[in-house]
């Protein structure tokens, strides 16, 4: 029996008793009004239950703004709900973080009601709000009725996201040789060439094209042509030391801040990242801004986890039909640099650390 239902009936006896010694008139009208709440609250329940419909309504978020979800409750039964309490399980996919949130109302008869929801504070990542538990009670939580739900939905928290100051001299360190060639843009690689042109004033001297100029009789040039397609890698490091949270985050802001400055290049290249649901290393090919919000969603729907393995030598162990020879290592280990010994025997390595970038 309920501790309120206890303390409820306590009283209940105690009128009862001072009416039978007393024969106060207040003693039996408080009698009285108790058996009926007793009586109301017992129907209204029971009436109620699993009369209720609910669902909950999609909300896409972005960092840094208060995010909200709405569940919508439908109360089919003919009596009032007095108390309807709703529990809701928000887990962070990234970060594995789970926070419960509790909604209580009330519901009238036969009506919907929006129930607005305030999403707790959490990291980027994709959040899944789950309703877990449904109860109805009366007023004191004298009688409550449970029930499991299984209704959830899905959204996304996303990190901050910046065009980094990376130039091209930065970049210079990646295998261009390995680059292919724009058939329908220039650019400025003179090793591939996209057009002939007259030389004008300002032209560079490497870019003459002597042959041809000897045999048109003036000077010509080379138009350079545009690389869209390289074999170098970001590899993200998701190993996790249990306990900074933050360092997740700020992790991740400074992988997908790489990705899209180089994007935004128009840099073709490939991330990746070890997969621990699947338990695989799994690889993202990136050519446009559309390739690139799709790899977004598919890492922060990945867990970071707590790992003694080498994130190099999951890249270094699975399959893949690419090629590549630079690499973009984004990590927290302390112990990157004899981390990567194995993979520099492959191509070019630069290791970033969140701490030391951003």
């Amino acid at each position: 029996m309920k501790k309120e239902l206890k303390i409820f009936l306590a009283i209940l006896v105690s009128n009862i008793i001072l009416y039978l010694f007393t024969e106060n008139d207040f003693a039996i009208f408080l009698i009285i009004i108790s058996v009926v709440y007793m009586v109301l609250s017992f129907i209204s329940i029971t009436a109620s239950n699993k009369k209720i419909t609910l669902d909950i309504e999609e909300y896409e978020g972005a960092k840094k703004t208060r995010e909200r979800i709405f569940i919508s409750a439908q109360n089919n039964s003919y009596v009032p709900i007095l108390r309807y309490e709703v529990k809701v399980f928000f887990k962070n996919s990234l970060t594995e973080e789970l926070i419960e949130g509790v909604v209580d109302t009330s519901l009238n008869p036969r009506r919907k009601k929006i129930i607005d929801v305030k999403v707790p504070d959490m990291r980027c990542g994709l959040i899944e709000a789950a309703i877990s538990q449904v109860s109805v009670k009366d007023t004191f939580g004298l009688f409550e009725k449970l029930w499991t739900e299984d209704n959830n939905v899905e959204y996304i928290i996303v990190p901050k996201i910046v065009k980094l100051n990376m130039d091209d001299e930065e970049l210079s360190q990646f295998d261009m040789e390995s680059y292919k060639y724009s058939s329908v843009k220039k650019g400025e690689d003179l090793s591939e060439i996209f057009g002939i042109r007259e030389y004008t004033p300002g032209d560079s001297i490497r870019g003459i094209h002597w042959k041809l100029s000897g045999k048109f009789g003036h000077t010509m040039v080379k138009i350079p042509s545009f690389p869209i397609e390289s074999s170098f890698m970001l590899i993200l490091d998701k190993r996790f030391d249990g306990k900074n949270f933050d360092l997740i985050e700020k992790t991740t802001e400074l992988f997908l801040s790489l990705s899209y400055t180089l994007v935004n290049k128009d840099y073709t290249y490939s991330m990746g990242w070890y997969d621990y649901c699947m338990e695989k290393f799994v690889y993202k090919k990136i050519s446009s801004n559309e390739d690139f919000s799709k790899a977004v969603i598919d890492l922060l729907s990945t867990p970071f986890r707590k790992d003694s393995g080498s994130v190099t030598e999951y890249f270094l162990n699975s399959y893949t039909e690419e090629n590549f020879t630079s690499y973009i290592y984004v990590t927290n280990s302390d112990i990157a640099e004899k981390e990567v010994e194995q993979l520099r025997e492959y191509g070019e390595v630069k290791i970033y650390k969140p701490n030391d970038f951003i």
